[in-house]
C-alpha cells in the first residue's frame, strides 16, 4: 500500500538529509492509508484510496487540520491561522505575521477628544 506525502516530515529512519523525508516521498507500507487519514499524504495506489475510507471533504478537512496541529496552532487562533494573519509562534508566544498581517494603527495619546 503507497501513499505520496504532502510536506516535509521527520523520519527516524536512518539516511534522510536533516532526517526529513521531503513532500512527494511515497511511502510502502501497510498502514499508509493512516498518513492519508491523517492529512499529511495522499493515496499514491489504488489499494491506498480503498482503504482510507474518507470522502473527498473529509480528507480536505484532515489537510487543514493537520496543516494547524502541526504548527503548533491553538484553537483560539485556527481563525487568524486560517485567514493568512499569522503562521506560527515566535519563542515569547506572540504571533509571527503572515502574508495578510496588518500592523495595528498606533494610537495618539496626545490627541485631547474633540469637544463639540
Amino acid at each position: 500500500m503507497k501513499c505520496e506525502l504532502l510536506l516535509d516530515m521527520k523520519t527516524p529512519e536512518p539516511g534522510w538529509p536533516n532526517d526529513t523525508k521531503p513532500a512527494g516521498t511515497i511511502i510502502d507500507n501497510p498502514d499508509a492509508f493512516r498518513l492519508v487519514q491523517m492529512g499529511c499524504a495522499k493515496p499514491a495506489d489504488e489499494e491506498c484510496e480503498k482503504a482510507h475510507g474518507r470522502s473527498e471533504q473529509e480528507l480536505e478537512l484532515a489537510k487543514i487540520a493537520y496543516g494547524r496541529v502541526s504548527k503548533g496552532i491553538i484553537p483560539d487562533d485556527y481563525e487568524a491561522f486560517d485567514a493568512g494573519i499569522m503562521t506560527g509562534y515566535n519563542p515569547d508566544g506572540s504571533w509571527k505575521p503572515g502574508p495578510n498581517y496588518v500592523e495595528p494603527e498606533p494610537e495618539d495619546e496626545d490627541e485631547e477628544p474633540d469637544d463639540e
